[in-house]
This record gives C-alpha cells, sequence and structure tokens, in this order.
C-alpha cells in the first residue's frame, strides 16, 4: 500500500513539475520575449531618431519630415516591417524624449 502510495505521489510530482515548467515556457514566449524584443526596437528607432538629429544640424538633412522619413528608411533597411502606425508612435516618443533631453540639459 505504502509503494503504491509513493508512487503515486512521485507521479503527481512530475506531473506538476511538467506543468510549472509549461506555465513558464508559456509565459516566456508570450510576454517576456515580445517585451524584450519591443525595448530592443525602440532602442533603434531611439538610435536612428538621433543619427537623424544630428544629420539635420550638420545640415545634410532638412528637418521636418525628411527626418521622419530618413528614420523609416532606416528601420526598412534593417529589415524591420510594422505597422507604420506603431513606428510612428515610436519614433514620435523617441523625439519627444530627446526634446525633453534637450530641454534639461541646455
Amino acid at each position: 500500500m505504502n509503494e503504491v502510495l509513493a508512487q503515486t505521489l512521485a507521479y503527481l510530482f512530475e506531473a506538476i513539475v511538467i506543468a510549472i515548467f509549461g506555465v513558464i515556457t508559456y509565459y516566456t514566449k508570450t510576454v517576456l520575449i515580445p517585451r524584450i524584443q519591443d525595448k530592443q526596437l525602440y532602442e533603434i528607432v531611439q538610435r536612428y531618431v538621433r543619427a537623424a538629429e544630428k544629420l539635420a544640424k550638420a545640415g545634410k538633412l532638412s528637418k521636418g519630415a525628411n527626418k521622419k522619413n530618413y528614420v523609416l528608411h532606416l528601420l526598412e533597411a534593417s529589415g524591420i516591417d510594422l505597422d507604420n502606425e506603431i513606428l510612428n508612435a515610436m519614433i514620435e516618443s523617441a523625439v519627444e524624449e530627446l526634446d525633453l533631453k534637450a530641454t534639461d540639459n541646455p
């Protein structure tokens, strides 16, 4: 009887461990990896926005829409193919952050 109980508990423990690993794997694939990828994408957008700003300051790129088109071109050349609305929001956010940093550190 004790042997059957011990074996049943061992199987139950194994099933629980497998279920926990399944939940961890699901969470990693659906939550963590997309968040990391979004953060990395946003960092790329920030880098390209800073490059466009520097080129504009140096007179090599006209201001306004051309800077945005330059960033969109770099993203496309990098193989980043997302909805333009998402990319535009990321670009606008990166520009806003850059502007805030410029006013904080004149």
